[in-house]
């Protein structure tokens, strides 16, 4: 598991330098743009971490388009990204619609909006979730779960790549020091990191996260690429920006239990669907998908 420790490494590596750089940035943009402390460690992160992509890769020998889950043409990928998303809202109306039938989440009709502010919520959550879809779904299920699974069983992989995946997701924001000074950055990291000092608190949105990840790794296991994948994030990302905006959560439902507390959307109701359909395909996908993943044939066709 050396090579899932070394992307832990690279992760953490990365937000330390983030939280370390932060206050020389703050001081470059200053008087231009002021962006609070955590949102800047989030951002210089996910900079560095872009930019240091290549050299990780390279070091996990993931050098190839198969690899990082992009072997289609471009063409292909894209309609599979379109039939993924398709699959995705499917997937995701399960739960969304019984939270309501439910009253977990009610209709929020107190004032009426025009059917352009609809399309812009759909447009703009749909867009965002792909933003975020193409970078996750590339670093998780491209590069992280194919570097992983060449050392341990594909199954392993799946589980250690998704656990790091819906652990990441408890990073929230909070109040840091008014006043910028050279360690800002790392009291902003530290605040960051107290919602893990409660975890059963975070227990069914993590579970709920988990199941999502593991439904993705098969799907990306069983098509040998990550546009479906991207297509079904996108979707959920947009669905649960959707819900929020349509909807309020109802804190005294008898239900209210089957949401947790990360969004008010997905929890145990979430994680128990989308984990009866993981454990589904991952029964259903053969030896020689799962060889394929790393690159070799399984043995008994050899």
């Amino acid at each position: 598991m050396h090579v899932f420790s070394g992307f832990l490494a690279y992760i953490a590596g990365a937000f330390l330098l983030a939280a370390a750089l932060s206050y020389p940035a703050h001081l470059l943009l200053a008087g231009q743009i002021e962006v609070a402390p955590f949102k800047l460690v989030l951002r210089l992160a996910m900079l560095l971490m872009m930019l240091g992509l290549p050299w990780l890769l390279a070091r996990c020998r993931v050098r190839d388009r198969q690899s990082l889950g992009y072997a289609p043409r471009w063409r292909a990928f894209c309609v599979a990204l379109l039939k993924g998303s398709l699959l995705g809202l499917g997937i995701i109306a399960v739960p969304v619609c019984a939270l309501i039938v439910l009253d977990v989440r009610t209709w929020d009709i107190a004032e009426p909006f025009h059917p352009a502010e609809l399309v812009g919520v759909i447009a703009a959550g749909y867009l965002a979730g792909l933003a975020i879809a193409f970078i996750e779904e590339t670093f998780f299920r491209g590069a992280m779960l194919s570097a992983v699974a060449r050392q341990n069983s594909v199954l392993a992989a799946a589980l250690a790549c998704s656990l790091l995946y819906a652990a990441l997701h408890f990073l929230a924001e909070a109040p840091a020091p008014e006043t910028w000074r050279w360690n800002t950055g790392f009291i902003a990291l530290a605040n960051a990191l107290k919602d893990y000092t409660e975890p059963f608190a975070l227990v069914d949105s993590f579970a709920a996260l988990l199941a999502a990840g593991l439904l993705l790794s098969a799907v990306r296991i069983r098509d040998g690429h990550i546009a479906t994948c991207i297509g079904m994030h996108a979707a959920w990302v947009m669905a649960i920006k959707l819900t929020r905006w349509a909807t309020d959560e109802d804190s005294e439902s008898t239900y209210a239990f089957l949401v947790g507390s990360y969004d008010g959307v997905i929890g145990w109701l979430a994680a128990i669907w989308l984990g009866i359909i993981a454990w589904w395909l991952w029964r259903s996908i053969d030896s020689s998908r799962r060889e394929a993943l790393i690159g070799r044939r399984p043995s008994s066709s050899r």
